[in-house]
């Protein structure tokens, strides 16, 4: 797929939020081959990856975001509390 499929991103950010987890895993696949160029779709990816609750569905956007904007994964965890 790659950063040629960046215009698909807007529907692919949509298609995060089918009832159908079957849908939602290879969106999130396809949005972490699309890598940097699928920058907008961090944000939901994070969600995605915090509140799904199919647990593939969730891992594949931490994939996808690994691929897309690692650094989103380091400023989303929780401050450890002492």
């Amino acid at each position: 797929m790659g950063p040629a499929a960046a215009a698909a991103v807007p529907a692919l950010i949509e298609s995060l939020d089918d009832p159908i987890a079957a849908v939602r895993f290879p969106v999130t696949v396809a949005l972490g081959e699309i890598g940097p160029a699928a920058e907008a779709a961090v944000p939901r990816l994070l969600k995605v990856m915090q509140e799904d609750i199919n647990d593939e569905v969730a891992a594949g956007a931490k994939r996808a975001i690994r691929h897309i904007k690692p650094q989103a994964l380091t400023a989303a965890q929780p401050a450890d509390a002492d």
